[in-house]
Order: C-alpha cells, then structure tokens, then sequence
C-alpha cells in the first residue's frame, strides 16, 4: 500500500537530513530540548527536539511507523495541515515533558509526533462518522499496534520499560485528542 501523502515523505526526509546532519557535526547538542530547570532560554529546543534521533534504530522505526500508520489517513485530510498539526503537538508534548522532568538533559525524538496522529486518527472515528473506519489487519493497522506496543517496551536508546517514554507517548497521544478535536470540526465544516 502506497502512502500518498507528500508531507509525510518531507517529515521522513527532515528526520533523515537532520539523523546524517547530527552524525557528521553533533548538532543534536543545539537541537535537544532540556527539562525546564536547565534550559537556558532556548525555547525553539522544543520545537527541534522532534526532528532528533539517537540511532539508526530509532531513526528506522519512527520513518517506516509514520509512513504505514498515515496510510488510512490518505485522501481524509490536508498533508500541510497533518504536518503542522504533528509537529505544533509534538512542540506541546516536549514543553509539557520539560515541566514534568524539569532536570532532564535531553528530549527527543518523532514518536511524539506520531502518537498525536495516532491520537488524530482515534478522534476522527468518533467525530467523523462517515469516514472509513480505522481497521486492524491493515498495513497501517498492524503497523500502529506494532508501534504502539514496541513504543512503550523499548526506548530510543534501546532501553526497556523506561516509564519517562511511556509517560511522554501517553502525554502525545492526549495532545493529539486535544488539538484533534477543533481540527475534525473545522475540516468537517468546510466539508
């Protein structure tokens, strides 16, 4: 199954530009966001913290997660608008993050933009109830459970049952309800 939305080949192509950018030249040290106690003012951290991954690993599983699990979301909304949406979530998630573990010396990673589509799509089940229901034994079906269960198990850094990444996915998928919500019924009004 083909993924056809162009935002979700651009997010890919920023996560994989921004993975080689930090190999080469340690920019992730600019880029991490930090919990609020030792951040020093750097507030656009929290927006960058998203585009940052720490292995090939991770990289991997966030760019094939993204593609497969926005397959249902095809023809059913704006690809600009799932990009902004996804990233203004993924921003929300790591301040929120940063308040919660205010010592910590680095947030990052996609997976908070990818839960709060997974949080999109959830809404629009119940807010759109013309839309084609979300289903299991898909590609993007399978993909999400797959996601959402590894997601919680094993970290970016490869490590098990690390609550703080549970606590941060759980945080993403309520934001991506939250700003999902007046998303649907604006889009359902231009309908």
């Amino acid at each position: 199954m083909k993924n056809s939305i162009v935002s979700i080949y651009a997010m890919i192509g920023i996560w994989i530009a921004v993975y080689i950018l930090d190999q080469l030249f340690n920019i992730g040290q600019w880029l991490f966001a930090k919990g609020i106690s030792v951040e020093r003012g750097a507030i656009y951290r929290y927006f960058t913290a998203s585009f940052l991954h720490t292995n090939i690993v991770h990289l991997l599983a966030n760019c094939l997660a993204i593609y497969f699990i926005t397959i249902y979301l095809n023809h059913k909304i704006n690809g600009a608008v799932l990009l902004i949406y996804s990233v203004l979530c993924a921003t929300i998630t790591n301040l929120v993050i940063a308040f919660i573990y205010n010592e910590s010396e680095y947030i990052f990673g996609g997976s908070v933009c990818i839960f709060a589509i997974i949080g999109l799509i959830l809404t629009m089940q119940f807010l759109n109830p013309g839309i084609e229901p979300f289903r299991l034994g898909t590609w993007y079906g399978n993909w999400m459970i797959g996601y959402v269960i590894l997601g919680n198990i094993m970290n970016g850094d490869l490590k098990l049952f690390d609550v703080s990444c549970m606590v941060t996915h759980g945080i993403s998928f309520v934001v991506g309800i939250a700003l999902g919500v007046p998303l649907m019924r604006i889009t359902m009004r231009r309908e």
